[in-house]
């Protein structure tokens, strides 16, 4: 009987407990969205619980060419105070802001690691009425009322922000649609962030609604406009097997001084041939090309006397047909010259880089394919490609009474 009476009250602590840690972290967590200001232009939410699954893809994925480029050190020093002060893995991560501010907010896990991180770092805490916080450098900043934590360029509002509970805030409504409840990462973009150059490749117009799904085989985002339906966006290229790269989306001149997609050697030298505005760039990654160059030197004994010497020098060079379309169509062309082993010229409606003959005759407005497989084989492409992903497809097509853009990534 008292054995029997020992393990029913072992059985019991042992529930109570597990009670309490799923309380804690389950019932009791505090709410991330809820604390979000209503006047965000985007808003992102990731589900802790389904990224702990995938974080063997997000690694890879990290390592790509594509996403280097792209990322910066603010991503390092998420990745690093994340890891040493720990995150809720109930809860979730937002990323939310405006035009030129942005914050991420998570819940922590333990206090005392995270003081200990304060600590450790030498980080001096400041106080305000709503919250603590701490300067990282010049345009970073970690704010806290435990166990709700944000890293931001600026402070959140006292009156407005994050931590105010006297503002009108988000709701899971203003996030969700059908079509993203189930995703690994979900919420909106509305328009006034397009103008920050960050998204020249997707056309928003309106609010859009985001569904981030990843598994084993591909990473695919989802982009949902329900009212915008684009012209031009009917019809999907037919792209054969030895198709490297083709992309079309409307860029203007300043934007593409902007892009690190394209290696300067190709940019640069465009960029100050052209003396027209452009808002529409179609490109195609043709054959490369490939040159022997003879280089002769001379070497000169003790005798003065003068010893030829020639050998050849192996050169590559990105087969092209880039075309930019002006805004407004002339009537005057003035150029047509070859450099860079392509041959530029120039009509009433575009200027045109090329190295042989375009192989699609129309392209949507928005659409960019990438054989990443075929791209590292290539003598040119090579060093720009080191990457997990095999395949990149963006594209945009009607859905419903609106449009989706795809972002497909395949492994």
């Amino acid at each position: 009987m008292k054995k029997k009476l020992k393990y029913i009250i072992y059985l019991s602590l042992v529930t109570i407990i597990a009670g309490l840690i799923f309380y804690k972290f389950y019932f009791n967590r505090p709410s991330i969205i809820s604390k979000v200001p209503a006047d965000v232009s985007y808003c992102i939410v990731m589900n802790n619980r389904k990224i702990a699954n995938e974080l063997r893809l997000i690694e890879k994925i990290k390592k790509d060419t594509f996403v280097k480029r792209s990322t910066s050190n603010f991503t390092q020093t998420i990745e690093k105070i994340i890891e040493q002060t720990g995150v809720n893995p109930l809860g979730e991560i937002v990323l939310f802001g405006n035009y030129n501010s942005y914050y991420l907010a998570w819940a922590g896990i333990s206090k005392k690691t995270f003081y200990k991180y304060l600590k450790n770092s030498k980080l001096i805490a400041k106080h305000t009425k709503n919250f603590e916080y701490v300067k990282l450098n010049n345009k970073l900043y970690l704010s806290y009322d435990w166990p709700l934590v944000v890293l931001s360029n600026k402070l959140p509002d006292l009156k407005k922000g994050f931590f105010s509970d006297k503002s009108p805030k988000i709701s899971i409504k203003d996030l969700q649609i059908e079509e993203n409840k189930n995703s690994t990462v979900w919420g909106f973009i509305k328009p006034d962030l397009y103008n920050s150059g960050l998204l020249k490749l997707i056309p928003i117009k309106e609010k859009t609604y985001i569904s981030v799904i990843i598994d084993e085989q591909k990473t695919e985002f989802n982009l949902y406009q329900k009212n915008l339906k684009l012209q031009n966006q009917n019809f999907l290229p037919s792209i054969n097997n030895k198709c490297l790269l083709v992309l079309s989306c409307p860029w203007d001149t300043l934007f593409i001084k902007s892009v690190n997609i394209l290696p300067n050697e190709i940019v640069k030298p465009i960029l100050k041939m052209i003396s027209k505005p452009v808002n529409q760039l179609n490109f195609e990654v043709l054959d490369t090309i490939t040159s022997t160059e003879q280089v002769i030197t001379y070497d000169m004994d003790i005798e003065f006397k003068l010893t030829q010497k020639i050998y050849y020098k192996y050169k590559t060079y990105p087969g092209m047909y880039l075309e930019l379309f002006k805004t407004q169509p002339d009537t005057q062309t003035k150029i047509s010259s070859e450099f860079f082993k392509q041959k530029l010229s120039e009509n009433t409606k575009s200027y045109v880089l090329q190295s042989g003959n375009k192989t699609f005759e129309k392209l949507p407005d928005y659409y960019f394919y990438a054989n990443i497989d075929l791209l590292r084989t290539d003598p040119f492409w090579k060093p720009f490609c080191s990457s997990h992903i095999n395949k990149v497809e963006i594209f945009t097509s009607p859905y419903k009474n609106g449009s989706i853009t795809k972002i497909k990534l395949h492994y």
